[in-house]
This record gives structure tokens, C-alpha cells and sequence, in this order.
């Protein structure tokens, strides 16, 4: 751990299930392709840190799934928009490959699954977007 306290370790302490959905920016581990969880029980991320493509070094859980969807495509097309641009561009894909909707589609899975199970939790919740690039689906 980087503290010697880690809230996601004290809620497991106290009994809490804890999940992180979205954007993290704890790193990322090549050698086991998956989010560096830093005390979280259970983590599916978009960091928006990598090209969006395989064989590249951060090829998060949104990346791969996308990929799973819309294979050889580049989620990051929308518009030719750069990661620190100001311009804004319809985003190039169905709404539900938005990595909004794919935050939340998940988060509300987790909070479904923990439900049913009666699991007390603890879960953070954090939408890449309103970050550059500035791509919302069309019908927004």
C-alpha cells in the first residue's frame, strides 16, 4: 500500500465489501493486465489513460470490453479530439459504448449484486467524463 491506512482496507475491516467502478488512476499492472486495486475487493476501471487499443501499455477493463464489442475499432475516434482539447465532438459509437454509460451500467450491476446478497458495501463511483475528450453521445 502507498499509506499505512487505506480507506478501502478499513471499510473490509469493518465488514464492507469494497468495489471501485471507473475512473481510479491507481496505476495499472501490465504484468497482470488489471487495475492496481489498492485495497478494493473488486475493481473494473476506465482510467481514459491509454490509446484504447490492445498490445499498448494501459488497456484498461473499458478498453477491453469495448474492444469485446467493436473489435480493431478505436473508442477514442470521436471527432479527431485530443486528450487536452477544449473542442467537443458527437461521439462516433451506440451511446451504450459511452464509457458514461459503461460506469454506470456496471456500478448499478455491483449495487444489484450486493442487494440481493444482503453484503453491506462500500463502492466509489467515478465518471472519466467530464474530462477531455469532450465527446457526449448525439442525443445529448
Amino acid at each position: 500500500p502507498r499509506y499505512d491506512v487505506e480507506m478501502p482496507e478499513t471499510m473490509e475491516a469493518l465488514g464492507l465489501r469494497s468495489v471501485v467502478v471507473g475512473k481510479n488512476h491507481y496505476g495499472w499492472s501490465k504484468e497482470q493486465a488489471r487495475p492496481l486495486e489498492r485495497g478494493f475487493s473488486a475493481a473494473q476501471i476506465y482510467d481514459g489513460l491509454g490509446s484504447g487499443m490492445p498490445g499498448t501499455e494501459d488497456f484498461d477493463d473499458y478498453d477491453q470490453w469495448f474492444q469485446q464489442q467493436q473489435p480493431g475499432e478505436n473508442p477514442l475516434k470521436s471527432g479527431g479530439l485530443g486528450w487536452n482539447t477544449w473542442r467537443g465532438a458527437k461521439y462516433e459509437f451506440a451511446e451504450e459504448l459511452h464509457p458514461t454509460a459503461w460506469t454506470g451500467h456496471l456500478a448499478r450491476d455491483e449495487i444489484q449484486k450486493m442487494a440481493a446478497k444482503k453484503q453491506p458495501f462500500f463502492m466509489k463511483v467515478s465518471f472519466h467524463r467530464p474530462h477531455s475528450p469532450y465527446d457526449p453521445p448525439e442525443r445529448l
